[in-house]
């Protein structure tokens, strides 16, 4: 197990196969509360949104209250690297990310577009990073 500690509202337990979602103590309360409303939005958006889950990361199960949310795990290096490797198309920062992610702004799933929200789960690019 991997303890991912990178996000201001959320802190993520990394398994091999799933990541277990839990609202960040160790900034502050406001942040904290911020993850149990971000952990009950993702589970929202996968389970109300059944036209568009093949862009999201499945959520697996959430607790009563977004206390506690379990997602399929993606493979988010696969894609870190991509982005690394890929052409760079001399583009505004702005404009690639509307270019690379506009599947998903286009369908109202955008918000915080950073390649590390995003990674690949069966061999499909899926956004890992709802919540907000």
């Amino acid at each position: 197990m991997k303890i991912n500690t990178g996000g201001t509202t959320r802190l993520v337990l990394e398994f091999k196969n799933f990541v277990v979602k839990l609202p960040n103590f160790t900034h502050s309360w406001f942040n904290f509360i911020q993850g149990i409303v971000c952990n009950i939005n993702e589970n929202q958006t996968y389970k109300f949104n059944l036209d568009k889950q093949y862009l999201l990361a499945p959520v697996l199960w959430c607790s009563w209250g977004g206390w506690i949310l379990i997602m399929k795990k993606a493979d988010v290096k696969r894609h870190l690297e991509e982005v690394i490797n890929s052409p760079k198309l001399n583009l505004d920062p702005e404009l690639e990310v509307l270019q690379r992610y506009s599947k998903w702004i286009n369908q109202s799933l955008g918000g915080d577009d950073k390649c590390d929200n995003y990674g690949y789960i069966d061999n499909i690019l899926v956004k890992i990073d709802y919540g907000s």
